[in-house]
């Protein structure tokens, strides 16, 4: 009888561990979607010949490269806080974990070709959020599985206990 009860109060113990990571786990997934779509919008500007190669144009690139490199930032310090929580938790979990990485250094852009490279990559690390939140979300399913399991489990051990 007490070593059902034991059993029990650790099944307990990991659920609420589970759940617990859940929460994390959505609240770092609706900020990367908040930064995909932040960092979207800001790969949609003009890229007129005056705006190419002035102080004005260099000045509007350099503050988009500088908000997405900001949003970036910020995703990435709420994924490696979670990394950190999944390691002490489950590290086969933890090395799904994808990390974006940031936009290079902002250089001048003198011609077409510079300024649509420039919009490619502001979109390339739209994608990279958009891959680290897929890995976000499968780490989300594994650890639902998981926590399934533990219910079963513990109505399994409350049925048994009735009995």
């Amino acid at each position: 009888m007490t070593e059902t009860r034991l059993k029990m109060e650790e099944v307990n113990k990991n659920k609420i561990q589970v759940d617990k990571m859940i929460i994390k786990a959505r609240s770092v997934l609706r900020l990367l979607n908040t930064t995909g779509r932040k960092v979207g919008s800001k790969s949609d500007f003009t890229g007129l010949n005056i705006f190419r190669g002035n102080f004005l144009g260099n000045f509007m690139r350099g503050n988009k490269a500088h908000s997405v490199n900001q949003n970036l930032d910020r995703s990435q310090k709420a994924i490696l806080d979670f990394h950190r929580d999944l390691l002490l938790f489950d590290e086969k979990l933890a090395a799904m974990v994808y990390l974006p990485s940031k936009i290079s250094e902002y250089s001048d852009i003198n011609g077409k070709i510079a300024d649509i490279a420039f919009r490619t990559n502001i979109r390339m690390k739209e994608l990279d959020i958009n891959k680290a939140a897929r890995s976000i979300e499968k780490i989300i399913r594994r650890l639902e599985a998981q926590s399934r399991k533990y219910a079963y489990e513990i109505k399994k051990y409350q049925e048994l206990k009735e009995l």
